[in-house]
């Protein structure tokens, strides 16, 4: 007898992780903004924190930062004065997931100290350049899962620096307007913040490409490409198949985009792509639910900061679903 569904994804409803847009100023205004900025740097003023050079941009000129919320650790950096042309001349960037609304009035107050009595021009004609919106996944690590995007073709896996487990998929070009990536929270905050917390994996989709902020009230959704399935509840590996067993070893190593892209049968690559769909279908992970459970939340703060009308807030409750598992019980077209 093959036990099913014994573990279940219980992923959270999406947030934004990191957020950031740009602001095209009138070169009247840019001198006096300016120095603004660089009287506050020098005059070693709370309000403008210089960035360390792990945050720093080569792209700017000048650079510095605010506190968001403190027990977060959370803050605002702010870049101005491109060296290049086509660059805007301001650029904030921040998490709006730890902001917090003492944040979001943190940032309002900054761009109405450095824009003055212009704010409300300048924030109607300004450009979100980056988008990370994210969902986080408890007590599973990226090795117990299968990961792949439809239409997708460029993956890269991540191992850690002890070979010991896998970090983070990455799927999609690195140049892209829209890149996956799915890693091993946990790991990044310990080497990072030196945090003690429990298993945790991360999804993430990157948006790059250009839009003003009253489009993020009608962005689809993000994840809809995105696939996770939950291999722990794989039966006993001595229950399947050499070429299975092989299949599921290259799609840990190398990725299931490309484990897929290795095998050389067209009708063997349908096989497993069916096969993938159908444990897809039988999962938890459920990109529509997960996106309408969250965005609006994620997304409110962000339009009140631009001024923008906000999205209804809805919830849709997710129905679980109990397949056969197709690792182990083959369709008949494929007998």
């Amino acid at each position: 007898m093959i036990m099913m569904n014994r573990y279940e994804l219980v992923p959270s409803p999406v947030f934004i992780d990191k957020f950031s847009f740009t602001l095209n100023i009138d070169e009247s205004d840019e001198e006096g903004l300016t120095s603004m900025v660089l009287d506050g740097l020098r005059g070693n003023d709370r309000l403008f924190q210089p960035i360390s050079g792990e945050w720093r941009l080569n792209s700017y000129c000048y650079q510095f930062m605010f506190d968001l919320d403190r027990a977060q650790g959370s803050k605002c950096r702010v870049y101005l004065k491109p060296y290049r042309e086509n660059y805007a001349f301001l650029r904030f960037e921040f998490n709006p997931h730890k902001a917090g609304a003492v944040g979001f009035d943190s940032i309002s107050m900054m761009l109405a100290l450095m824009l003055q009595d212009r704010s409300d021009n300048y924030l109607y004609e300004a450009t979100v350049t980056r988008l990370d919106v994210a969902s986080d996944i408890p007590d599973v690590r990226p090795d117990d899962l299968l990961v792949y995007a439809s239409g997708f073709r460029k993956s890269q896996t991540v191992y850690n620096h002890d070979g010991s487990g896998l970090e983070t998929i990455y799927i999609g070009h690195p140049e892209g307007k829209r890149r996956f990536c799915v890693y091993d929270k946990q790991l990044e905050q310990r080497e990072r913040y030196n945090r003690r917390v429990p298993p945790m994996t991360r999804a993430e989709v990157r948006l790059f490409h250009r839009m003003h902020p009253l489009e993020l009230r009608h962005l689809p959704n993000q994840l809809d490409a995105l696939r996770i399935i939950d291999g722990r509840n794989f039966p006993d590996r001595s229950e399947l198949s050499t070429n299975v067993n092989f299949f599921l070893d290259s799609c840990r190593y190398r990725g299931v985009t490309a484990a897929l892209q290795a095998i050389d049968s067209r009708a063997t690559r349908r096989s497993y792509r069916r096969r993938l769909q159908e444990l897809d279908e039988a999962g938890h992970w459920n990109p529509t639910t997960i996106w309408n459970a969250g965005w609006a939340d994620a997304v409110n703060p962000i339009l009140r900061l631009f001024h923008v009308e906000e999205i209804p807030t809805t919830r849709r409750r997710r129905r679980r679903r109990r397949r056969r598992h197709p690792m182990t019980e083959p369709s008949t077209t494929d007998r």
